[in-house]
């Protein structure tokens, strides 16, 4: 099905097989821990990791269909960095993710929810997402642009190779990866 590669913690992992996963990663910040187990169930549920946002919609007038993928920027949940430079090019302090509805619980508790599940099953992650735009791209042809670094400055050059015919844009602060 759709969430296929999410599901998968439900069908793999226990809540306690989570939570112990949680307890003993130290790629988690403690704030990070705390959240997860306060939301073990929410954090289990199969969810979409490609969004949207009032800025990209405004695309779909030029029949451009744009999915965003937002995470938790630099270091408030991954112990490591997940958008590289951030601190040395001042964009830290004020970054978008603590703006309009992602500044909200709902749009905060998804990144937080992505995050999480980024950092501690990166692979699965990867699967679900590589799935994610393919179902899109299926639905949305050659109108559909991903753009997987929202809030994050990841390299995702893998899964990027993966859908070579689907149009992906980003934004770095890092020269090498700038094709």
């Amino acid at each position: 099905d759709h969430y296929r590669g999410i599901t998968m913690l439900n069908t793999n992992y226990s809540a306690n097989q989570i939570i112990a996963i949680v307890l003993a990663s130290a790629l988690l910040t403690n704030t990070a821990k705390r959240w997860a187990l306060d939301n073990i169930d929410y954090l289990a549920k199969p969810m979409r990791l490609l969004g949207s946002s009032k800025k990209v919609e405004k695309g779909e007038a030029k029949k451009i269909i744009t999915k965003v993928m937002y995470l938790f920027p630099h270091d408030a949940i991954s112990s490591i960095t997940l958008c590289a430079g951030a601190k040395s090019a001042g964009c830290a302090a004020g970054c978008l993710y603590q703006s309009g509805q992602l500044g909200m619980p709902v749009g905060r508790d998804a990144m937080a929810k992505r995050t999480v599940l980024y950092v501690l099953f990166p692979k699965l992650f990867k699967a679900a997402l590589i799935n994610e735009i393919e179902r899109a791209a299926k639905k949305h042809g050659k109108a559909l642009a991903i753009r997987l670094n929202g809030t994050s400055d990841i390299d995702w050059t893998d899964v990027i190779k993966a859908n070579p015919d689907v149009m992906h844009y980003d934004y770095t602060k890092l020269y090498n990866r700038v094709i």
